[in-house]
């Protein structure tokens, strides 16, 4: 699911900087870029601490 966002922001920002190509829509291209990996590794992060927890209540 937070792959397939991540793609769409960056096809969306791609589609921006080819129409208009500009630094301010490359840069909004990048932030979105960025934006997309941190929101994409935190949601990672929190399935794997969730992951542990349940091991640890197993024990």
């Amino acid at each position: 699911m937070t792959g397939a966002l991540i793609l769409l922001f960056i096809s969306l920002a791609l589609l921006f900087g080819a129409t208009k190509i500009t630094i301010f829509s490359w840069f909004t291209s990048v932030l979105f870029y960025i934006s997309g990996l941190i929101f994409g590794l935190s949601i990672r992060k929190k399935d794997d601490n969730s992951n542990v927890f349940k091991e640890t209540l197993k024990k």
